[in-house]
This record gives structure tokens, sequence and C-alpha cells, in this order.
């Protein structure tokens, strides 16, 4: 029988090496919370959803529509806030001042230190948060390592170029959830299909929310990419899940 080899533990008294990535880890926060208001599609929406279905629209299918849409909404206009260039100068601007701050409180004199501490000790009496002017200096330079590091990390990678696809990828796998809850399967991975003409009429209402232009070319794009992509990150339970959530928005 193989066994797999244990990874040794990091020697702490070598420098760690971080591996870094040409892209930025786009952390976005999808739409949480969606309200009655989020779940009002306009009647041209709707009448191009009825058109990709074609079939009559079930709640599941009206709702999650409705709500992939919101999200993907907020997620692009998410996005436009965190290319590399803005991110970069967002981060530049902490570490700046981040020294800045360090640097006046190491000027600090015995006096005007020992004067603030009396609030720290006064605090830490009373067990208030609080925290001493030697151990801000130690948090805040391990602080600003990380924003240091993030920056260096900037500065080798291409500040342009086409952002990824999450808000893309996220509003196929609702798509998905609302028709597996539709018809209690996934559907099929067919161009042509439900699942192709619902998820590029999505994708052109959140273009003309967003006011971006897509020609009729990109409207025919091949989208077989994402749906595979909501397949490999199915889980029917989560549909499920996301079932009883739009179960409770109003018909």
């Amino acid at each position: 029988m193989m066994t797999r080899k244990a990874r040794p533990l990091p020697d702490p008294r070598k420098p760690e090496t971080v591996q870094r990535g040409s892209r930025l880890p786009y952390n976005v926060a999808y739409v949480g919370g969606i309200q009655a208001a989020h779940l009002v599609l306009t009647q041209r929406e709707l009448l191009d959803l009825q058109r990709a279905f074609r079939g009559k629209l079930s709640n599941a299918i009206r709702h999650a529509y409705a709500v992939g849409l919101s999200s993907y909404v907020f997620a692009v206009g998410e996005m436009d806030k965190v290319t590399p260039k803005k991110v970069h100068a967002r981060l530049k601007r902490v570490e700046e001042r981040g020294k800045g701050l360090r640097e006046a409180v190491d000027r600090l004199e015995i006096t005007d230190a020992s004067h603030i501490d009396s609030f720290f000790t006064h605090s830490f009496l009373r067990n208030r948060p609080t925290i001493s002017v030697n151990e801000f200096l130690r948090a805040i330079n391990l602080f600003l390592a990380n924003v240091q590091g993030a920056v260096q990390d900037l500065d080798t990678m291409q500040r342009k170029g086409a952002m990824p696809a999450y808000p893309a990828k996220a509003l196929s796998l609702t798509i998905a959830h609302g028709l597996f809850l539709e018809n209690n399967k996934f559907p099929p991975l067919t161009r042509g299909g439900v699942f192709d003409r619902v998820l590029k009429c999505a994708l052109d209402a959140g273009a003309s929310r967003t006011s971006r232009y897509r020609s009729r070319a990109v409207g025919r794009m091949d989208v077989m990419s994402l749906m595979r992509g909501a397949k490999d990150g199915f889980d029917p339970q989560e549909a499920l899940a996301f079932g009883k959530v739009l179960s409770s928005f109003p018909t």
C-alpha cells in the first residue's frame, strides 16, 4: 500500500516564499438579503425571458432570474471598482498614510507615550478593549508589511486588460439552480437549449441595466463555458436551499 509522504513544517528561521499570481483575487460579495423591490422585472425583461424560456414561467424561474440579474448588475458595478490600477492607488494611499502614522508615533517622547498609555491603563483596568503604544507599533509594523507586500505584488502585474468573468459565472449558476427547481434535474448543456437561451437573455438584460452596449454578434456569443462551469459547481442541496429562499418571496 502506497502512502503519501507528509510535507515538512516550514522552518521559521527561513524567509517565507509567497506564491504570487498574475491576477488579483477579485472577491466580490454578491447581493445578499434580496428585497422585493429587487425582484421586479420590467415588462421588456419579462417578455424577453418568456421568449427565451418558451414555456409558462413559474415563480421559481422568474424569481431565480431576477435574483441572478440583480446580483450580476451589483457584481459588475463592484468589479469596476477593483481594477488593478484602482486597487494599487488605494493600497498605496494606505501604505503612505500608515507609514506617516507610524513615524509620528515613533517620534513620541517618553512623556507623550506615557500620557497616552495612562488612558490605556485606565481602559485595561476596566476590562475594555484597548492597545498600548508599543502594541500599536508592533501591530502597524505587521500590517504595513502586508500592505507593502500587496503593493509590490501589484507592481508586477499588468494594470489593464479584461476582468475575470466572475459575475457571469455566478449568474450562470443561479439560472441553473432555477432551471433545476423547475424540472428537478440539471438543464442540458445544449447550444440553443433552454439553459443557453435563458443565460444569453440574462446577460443581455444585465448589459442593458448596466448601460453596456452589446452588439448582436456578442449577444449570440457561445456561453457553453459558463454553462459547463455552472455544472461543475452545481450542488443539488444548494439548489433546494435556494428554492426555499425563493418560496418566501411574494408571487
